[in-house]
């Protein structure tokens, strides 16, 4: 259908723009997410527009866009409202909360907190944390196993590096599991 191939579209423009972040190319990633912007109008909210929305709020979060990544997620929430995906929308909140703390709008940003916190206690994500999280405190994990195994979509991966710069992190990650990071949607953070 012409409608979930403006939503492949926008998916594929989402995660461009994400690549882009990472490798520097900060203003081609502003234009791809202007550009999923348009493939986006009109969609029905299931969980592929949300989790687009989301890499979207984020790419603008990360590009110091602050007000439009806000704009994102008050839209995105209120439709999820109406849509009652209840894990998408914990995770908008915590998005939202996060834009909004560095923004020094702390009240706001702890609402947003404490929402998500209840959405995700109402669905039971807590429950699944375990999947949801992975922490590698050995910096050449992936020469020796997968610790990407099992990690649920949208999930966080924890890796501990000496290393100051993301990209020089994501160099140091094999390509499949780059690929396996992109197409799950798998947030990276690293700490010495």
């Amino acid at each position: 259908t012409v409608a979930g191939d403006h939503l492949y579209v926008a998916k594929c423009l989402a995660y461009l723009a994400r690549a882009q972040l990472l490798c520097g190319s900060y203003l081609e990633a502003a234009a791809a997410t202007q550009r999923a912007t348009a493939y986006l109008e009109g969609q029905d909210t299931t969980t592929d527009y949300a989790r687009i929305e989301l890499v979207r709020a984020e790419t603008l979060a990360s590009l110091n866009l602050l007000n439009q990544a806000l704009y994102v997620y008050d839209r995105v929430i209120s439709k999820l409202e109406d849509a009652a995906l209840q894990h998408d929308l914990a995770a908008a909140h915590q998005g939202r909360a996060r834009t909004l703390t560095r923004l020094g709008r702390n009240r706001e940003a702890w609402e947003s907190f404490s929402r998500a916190e209840a959405l995700y206690r109402t669905v039971g994500a807590a429950a699944s944390a375990a999947s949801a999280t992975r922490l590698s405190p050995d910096p050449n994990v992936f020469g020796h196993s997968n610790p990407l195994a099992g990690l649920n979509p949208g999930g966080v991966f924890i890796i501990q590096s000496e290393l100051t710069d993301a990209s020089e992190v994501w160099a140091l990650i094999p390509d499949h599991a780059q690929r396996f990071i992109v197409d799950n949607d798998i947030h990276i953070f690293y700490l010495d």
